[in-house]
């Protein structure tokens, strides 16, 4: 039976639940059926919540909405927002939940930080509806209902199946060689699994380049049983060959539609996306813990099914990736709520030294002020910035501070322009028509040049003077900007406008100017280029600490691998995120 076809035949028990109770949990049931059973009602308004926006290549019903700056935004009917938009029009009212017949929280128990402060959230705000939460596994099921109840709320968890009988193994040690230890598992259940029976093993690994390592290791290996490696799990269904080995790095897609996984092969490390105390993003290589594990082994649905851990199982946590971790923009909520940060209830609190990290970043920034002694408060300028749509990761509050205080250096007309470009296109896709641009355009490299004037010169010639860039070669030829781009950049730039409410001079600012309201804006993420004399090929960026004064001591120099002969010694770099070397993002210029 389908999990559409369960829900479908136990809709009676989902309706009692749903009208006797606040909060109805669903267990294992997916999202996706969950999506299609909830559309099938008719004259029903739902708000749907979730970051996964893979699930829109299965349910089209309502398109995914990340941003209000988007010119498709509507929540008239049905909608399906993310996260941090959702925690944006909460905090513009507060009744907005009052809007939909129901609301659906997809990921409450993945504990990422927006999911987990938009649930507090609400709940401190005793905002009124009915709450379809659906969860992937059984796992601390009464934290979620316990905490609920603390508020007043009521609850109910259903679980529409009983699950089949699985066996768990772990390894006695840690492996010397870990994928060594993967492709012999493997191997042992092709020996075992000699039935005619398709089958398909599925095997976690950390990241995408790790999927590229081990399926090179496995074709290599000396594995005497006919298998395919299957690679790309948007491409699964489940016919095709006879047994398959099934790389992954997530096993989400597999909750939603029909399979025949009868085996996980877990290598037990998770690529984890965190943030630190100023929202500024990292990513980091974790053990996976229990509430991970449990998620795999939901999926397994088959009688006899086998789920091996290659790792020692007591190296199995219970961590949470928590509020803890990104709490500055968080606070700026607050505040614009009109809630006491002090008498809010996390479903996990923040450390205390989070909590006056965030505060302290906040005053250096200008962006709140104590009053009275003790009475925090968002001044004009944070007033101002939190108008705009703000993300839990710290650049668009950096984006949105240096877009604030613009008018301070004739600038804002530039910043409206590199801000509605940020927020409207994708950034990857930005830097290829920079490259383009570049190739077509005559640059001197005696006068610094910054990215972001560029990413400008780009809105020029190709939005304000309707001039498409000519290409030289096929490989350029997809990131011309669409029409509906650009007009998708002009709505951007208008509704920002609108909200800036200040004048606005059209004349061209000076240079100077706006890379000194853009370093204002983004000081939290600036670094010292220091050139490696010794392999020319490698700089260091030193992260200016006079700009951290709560971290002096945590600090480190970063090193990155450029080939650009840009930088030169004392520029300066802003940086978006985190990942890998570093993105960098932006801005350059001498000092």
């Amino acid at each position: 039976m389908g999990k559409l076809d369960l829900i479908e035949e136990n809709s009676q028990l989902i309706f009692h639940s749903i009208e006797n109770n606040d909060f109805t949990f669903l267990v294992s049931t997916g999202v996706v059926p969950l999506l299609q059973f909830i559309s099938k009602i008719e004259n029903t308004k739902y708000l749907f919540v979730s970051d996964d926006t893979s699930l829109a290549t299965r349910f089209k019903n309502v398109p995914y909405q990340t941003s209000v700056y988007d010119s498709r935004f509507s929540v008239v009917g049905s909608s399906w927002v993310t996260y941090d938009l959702c925690i944006y029009l909460i905090s513009e009212d507060v009744r907005f939940f009052e809007l939909f017949d129901f609301i659906i929280l997809d990921g409450i128990d993945d504990r990422e930080p927006e999911s987990e402060y938009l649930f507090s959230l609400m709940l401190n705000l005793k905002m009124i509806g009915k709450y379809i939460i659906p969860l992937k596994s059984n796992f601390k099921t009464e934290l979620y209902t316990g905490f609920v109840g603390n508020f007043g709320y009521t609850s109910n968890v259903l679980k529409l199946k009983e699950e089949p009988s699985k066996s768990v193994y772990y390894l006695p040690s840690d492996p010397s060689n870990l994928n060594k230890e993967i492709i012999k598992t493997i191997n042992d259940i092709l020996v075992i699994e000699k039935s005619l029976e398709q089958c398909d093993i599925l095997v976690m690994l950390s990241s995408f380049n790790e999927i590229q390592v081990f399926k090179t290791q496995l074709v290599d290996a000396d594995i005497k049983h006919d298998f395919s490696i299957l690679t790309d799990l948007s491409a699964y269904k489940t016919i095709g060959a006879h047994r398959r080995v099934i790389l992954a790095t997530d096993s989400k897609i597999l909750r939603d539609v029909d399979h025949r996984i009868r085996y996980i092969v877990d290598s037990g490390v998770m690529k984890l996306k965190k943030f630190d105390e100023c929202g500024l993003e990292s990513f980091s290589t974790r053990f996976t813990n229990r509430n991970q594990i449990l998620q795999h082994l939901s999926i397994l649905e088959h009688g006899n099914s086998s789920y091996f851990g290659m790792f020692v199982e007591d190296k199995i946590v219970d961590f949470e990736y928590g509020i803890n971790d990104c709490f500055l923009v968080q606070l700026l909520y607050f505040l614009k709520i009109g809630l006491d940060v002090e008498k809010f209830e996390f479903l996990k609190s923040p450390m205390e030294q989070v909590i006056k990290s965030a505060i302290n970043l906040s005053i250096y920034l200008g962006l709140v002020k104590i009053e009275d002694g003790s009475e925090i408060k968002l001044t004009e300028l944070g007033s101002t910035v939190m108008k705009f749509q703000v993300e839990l990761e710290i650049s668009s509050l950096s984006l949105f501070i240096a877009l604030s205080i613009s008018n301070r250096f004739n600038s804002t007309n530039e910043l409206l322009k590199i801000s509605s470009l940020l927020l409207s296109c994708n950034v990857d896709s930005l830097s290829r028509d920079l490259k383009n641009f570049n190739h077509h355009k005559t640059r001197t490299h005696d006068v610094p040049q910054s990215d972001f004037l560029t990413l400008l010169n780009i809105f020029d010639t190709m939005i304000e003077n309707q001039q498409h860039i000519k290409q030289s070669s096929q490989v350029f030829r997809d990131s011309v900007m669409s029409k509906e781009a650009k007009k998708q950049i002009l709505h951007c730039f208008k509704q920002l406008r609108s909200k800036l409410n200040q004048p606005v001079n059209f004349e061209r600012a000076i240079e100077d100017d706006i890379q000194k309201c853009l370093f204002s804006g983004f000081q939290l993420h600036a670094s010292t280029v220091l050139q490696n004399v010794s392999n020319p090929g490698t700089i260091e960026l030193e992260p200016i600490l006079s700009k951290r004064p709560d971290r002096l001591n945590e600090m480190d120099k970063v090193k990155i691998i450029l080939t650009s002969d840009l930088y030169e010694n004392n520029d300066i770099i802003i940086y978006h995120s985190r990942e890998y070397f570093f993105s960098l993002l932006l801005l350059t210029f001498a000092l």
